[in-house]
């Protein structure tokens, strides 16, 4: 693996011993920021014997993202067609398939992939990533081998963070903040550090807060369109992260959808106070 990727020894472990015996098709789970894509290419790479800032570039690797938060049918029927290529030399595996937040497939999609994984192509693996798994078919979850990507350790996570030169102070309440996803302390740790840790803070105590609690956080902390702004776009995200990793997806879609509107409604200039109010009633 990349020695600069922060991950968890386990799973080092455990990729070390799928690269040795590669099934047909894998599926890495874990949290949202956990660096699953990343982590994927890398094994595209070891399995090819290319470098992994290479892997996309290669004739036979398909990496399939999602468009507007959903993967459609068409990129996955696109695959019968690329797996119907002649790849030449004598290696196990010659080609690679990477799907990305595979749970974002339509139903049609999935469909489509489980005739793929029933009949697997010669010298071919397919990596999907997902940090909501239950969310596939439970005919795909039966063909594909589960490897757990594990948030590293927190005292891991912090010297990682420290070597890339951030204050300690910092590094803690970013890791604190962000639950321990590196992607996300690495966000937090790049925005204007004080502001984002201070923004991420609001959001949490008016998720955590009741409803008195989160209209006072309005006069008291929100007070300019560019603070109000800074809020909804980390609801947003917070919400978005939660849907993907959390069980009820009720609660979160509804929390999504309210930031989602309230980030159209101070675009368009709307009444910040008036928006904001709207939104922590919803909550």
């Amino acid at each position: 693996m990349d020695p600069d990727l922060l991950v968890h020894p386990e799973t080092v472990a455990a990729l070390a011993r799928y690269i040795s015996n590669p099934t047909h098709a894998v599926l890495l789970t874990g949290t949202v920021g956990v660096g699953k894509t990343h982590l994927a290419i890398e094994l595209v790479g070891k399995l090819l014997g290319v470098p992994s800032n290479k892997v996309t570039g290669q004739a036979f690797v398909r990496l399939i993202t999602p468009e507007k938060g959903v993967i459609a049918i068409k990129p996955i029927r696109d695959l019968v067609s690329f797996v119907s290529l002649v790849v030449p030399g004598e290696k196990s595996v010659s080609r690679a398939i990477v799907i990305v937040d595979a749970e974002t497939m339509s139903r049609q999609a999935q469909n489509a992939l489980l005739k793929l994984l029933e009949e697997p192509p010669e010298r071919t693996v397919l990596i999907l990533t997902s940090s909501a798994p239950g969310k596939l078919l439970a005919t795909i979850r039966s063909r594909v081998q589960i490897l757990r990507v594990r948030l590293p350790e927190p005292e891991d996570t912090k010297k990682y963070f420290l070597t890339k030169g951030f204050d300690t102070a910092h590094v803690e309440q970013a890791i604190l903040l962000g639950g321990g996803s590196p992607s996300v302390v690495n966000q937090l740790l790049e925005e204007s550090a004080s502001e984002g840790f201070a923004v991420y803070g609001l959001v949490k105590r008016a998720l955590t807060g009741d409803k008195f609690s989160r209209l006072t956080i309005i006069d008291s902390d929100l007070k300019d369109k560019e603070q109000a702004a800074q809020f909804v776009d980390t609801l947003v995200l917070v919400a978005s992260m939660s849907l993907r990793q959390s069980e009820n997806t009720v609660q979160w879609q509804r929390i999504l959808t309210s930031g989602i509107i309230a980030q159209k409604a101070l675009a368009q200039r709307g009444h910040t106070k008036l928006v904001l109010t709207e939104l922590m009633l919803e909550l």
